[in-house]
This record gives structure tokens, sequence and C-alpha cells, in this order.
């Protein structure tokens, strides 16, 4: 069983004020900054440790390295 690791952006929460959801308009500009991330087969969480889970569906894809 693999994951992936990749490269993210991670979004400023200050522009969130502090809502559940955020409306995405297109072309619209944010603050972020690079991050790393690790993305884990939905099938193969229950085999680790206990923590949060985040689902995730961008909105566009820009560049894919593997």
């Amino acid at each position: 069983m693999g994951v992936l690791q990749g490269k993210g952006l991670l979004r400023d929460k200050s522009e969130w004020k502090r809502k559940l959801y955020h409306i995405y308009q297109k072309g619209q500009k944010s603050k972020s900054k690079p991050f790393p991330i690790t993305a884990i087969p939905y099938f193969a969480w229950a085999n680790r440790e206990p923590g949060k889970m985040l689902v995730w569906i961008p909105v566009g894809l820009q560049k894919l390295d593997l």
C-alpha cells in the first residue's frame, strides 16, 4: 500500500472569517504558501492511528508531478 507525496498551497485562513465554507470566485486572488501534502487512500485509513480525515476535491489541476 502506498501514499502519494506532493506539493500543495496552504491558503490564508483570515479570508474565511470563521465560516464553515468559503465561496470561490473564478480569478480570485488569495494569499497562499507552498505546503507538503500526503494523500492516503481512503480504504487504508482504518489501518492508521486515530486522527483527522479531510476529504477535498480540487477546483483545478495545473501540474501533476509523479
